[in-house]
């Protein structure tokens, strides 16, 4: 499980938890404090933020330019 420290904004994951198990996502926000991240879903037809515990994620690609 990764976590928080290794995430960064604009990180693309898999959400390997929860509801969305599966989905993939962009991380747009980071509470590290918490040990959240706020993700955009990327396979729904609309922009949907959804936060959860960094450990839910797993990092597939660096930021995209």
């Amino acid at each position: 499980k990764p976590s928080v420290e290794v995430l960064s904004e604009g990180d693309m994951v898999e959400v390997m938890g929860g509801p969305f198990k599966g989905m993939r996502a962009r991380i747009v926000s980071i509470n590290r404090d918490r040990g959240e991240v706020t993700v955009e879903l990327l396979d729904t037809p609309y922009t949907m933020p959804i936060t959860m515990y960094a450990e839910y994620v797993r990092k597939t690609s660096e930021k995209q330019s």
